[in-house]
């Protein structure tokens, strides 16, 4: 169940609805909430739960009522399940504590890549102190957190580059032991500030979500993914492929080249690296194509790229 506690909002972000004070307010109360999902878990409808919220009057007591609702699901209810738990900005240390100590896994939302683009967006918020400070708190009471922590940008509601969205992911994994990081194209909304904005293209999220998967499960070092940009953009291309061409200065040969090496080749990935490295040491070389097909490699993105016995794919074609 991915629900809002309250979509009634004292925050002025320019491009969520949540900000148009001409529609109507719902909310819950944390016995409701608590109640409905319950009825929901009950009946198979729902495995989880996926809590958000607008700020409400105040975050304070916002925060205090959803985490209210958790408690009263995991204890009146007994519900051992999964929770993910957003939290305010500006939340205080206690109730970030009692979020941490409920949920599976928590989140707070940077939105942008720095206080000056956030600024763009809403007066209400501070990036260092509402957003960066309580994401430090977190991380702080990470070894609590099944899950860990999450956050997500709106790519596209300002004018920022990649290059200062990837700069700031690779610090968000870093300094706030981040698990996952989400990227949300923007889309204008009616009767928001931005709603005569142009929408972000949909692939620009998605090749930020491949470049986040290059640096956070390949290690790509972030000044080599910074070769894939153009004038601090991606292109809609795969940033893998680009820096393949970049850096790989010939085929490599399947049957000798270690981990990482594969791990570098488009259309191999972790589980095909590994089956590759299993074959070898138990003797076996890879002789065809079809081996690598059976094994799992994408053959159109691997094979310009390498070797199978000596032999390569040589024809501009496959590079081009």
């Amino acid at each position: 169940l991915k629900t809002l506690y309250t979509n009634a909002c004292s925050s002025d972000c320019a491009y969520c609805i949540n900000s148009a004070h001409t529609r109507e307010t719902y909310s819950y109360t944390p016995d409701e909430l608590a109640r409905v999902f319950h009825q929901l878990y009950l009946r198979n409808f729902v495995q989880g739960l996926f809590l958000s919220s607008a700020m409400g009057r105040d975050q304070g007591t916002t925060m205090g009522e959803m985490i209210d609702a958790v408690e009263i699901l995991r204890t009146k209810y007994a519900y051992k399940g999964y929770v993910h738990l957003k939290i305010l900005p500006g939340s205080s240390r206690y109730h970030i504590q009692r979020a941490v100590h409920l949920a599976n896994r928590v989140s707070l939302n940077v939105e942008e890549p720095s206080g000056s683009r956030l600024s763009e967006l809403s007066t209400t918020k501070d990036y260092g102190i509402d957003i960066l400070r309580r994401q430090a708190w977190v991380k702080d009471l990470n070894s609590q957190l099944p899950s860990g922590q999450a956050t997500q940008f709106i790519v596209g509601a300002t004018e920022e580059t990649d290059w200062e969205i990837i700069s700031r992911m690779s610090q968000l994994y870093e300094e706030m032991l981040m698990r996952r990081i989400h990227y949300s194209a923007f889309e204008p909304i009616p009767e928001t500030k931005l709603q005569s904005r142009r929408a972000a293209p949909a692939w620009r999220g998605h090749r930020l979500y491949q470049v986040d998967w290059l640096y956070r499960v390949y290690h790509y070092p972030v000044r080599e993914i910074r070769e894939a940009l153009i004038d601090d953009f991606l292109p809609n291309m795969d940033p893998k492929i680009i820096l393949a061409r970049l850096f790989l200065e010939s085929p490599m040969e399947i049957n000798e080249a270690s981990r990482e090496e594969l791990l570098r080749v488009p259309g191999i990935g972790p589980l095909s690296a590994k089956r590759i490295l299993s074959l070898r040491n138990d003797g076996i070389r890879i002789q065809s194509r079809r081996q690598l097909a059976e094994i799992g490699v994408v053959l159109p993105r691997a094979q310009p790229f390498l070797k199978v016995n000596g032999n390569y794919q040589a024809t501009l074609k496959g590079w081009f």
